[in-house]
């Protein structure tokens, strides 16, 4: 199992170092709600359906959290630690425009996993809203 978390990871960031070059898709989001993993982060469109974000943060310890998800329309599959655990997460999310520099994201969890804490799925433990600007 952490061969395949290794994995996918390691294929999230080198989509996101190779989609870099196009840099009119490269945005970065903060969260208006402060809960969840999607605290702030970095953000790239691959395509019009396809989209990557890979958030990280420290929760008062000396433990850094990373979180990283993959959108495909308006439904993504996230991985991330909290602390010594690994959980999945899959979300709806809904995204408007403000003007042509912001856009408003609400983001839903739908059911999330963690890996050796706790065996059985929580629904819908959460959501965020964020917002989000182009970096170029």
């Amino acid at each position: 199992m952490k061969k395949v978390r290794v994995l996918l990871l390691g294929a999230l960031l080198m989509s996101m170092v190779a989609s870099f070059g196009n840099a009119a898709t490269t945005y970065m989001f903060t969260s208006l709600t402060d809960s969840g993993a999607l605290k702030g982060g970095v953000g790239y469109n691959l395509t019009d359906m396809i989209c990557l974000e890979l958030s990280a943060n420290k929760n008062g310890s000396a433990q850094t959290n990373f979180y990283a998800d993959a959108y495909y329309g308006p439904y993504a599959i996230g991985v991330g630690n909290d602390g010594a655990d690994y959980y999945y997460d899959i979300m709806y999310s809904v995204s408007k425009p403000i003007n042509s520099e912001l856009s408003l994201c609400i983001t839903a969890t739908l059911i999330e996993m963690y890996s050796k804490e706790n065996t059985k799925p929580n629904y819908l433990p959460g959501f965020s809203a964020s917002v989000s600007v182009p970096l170029f």
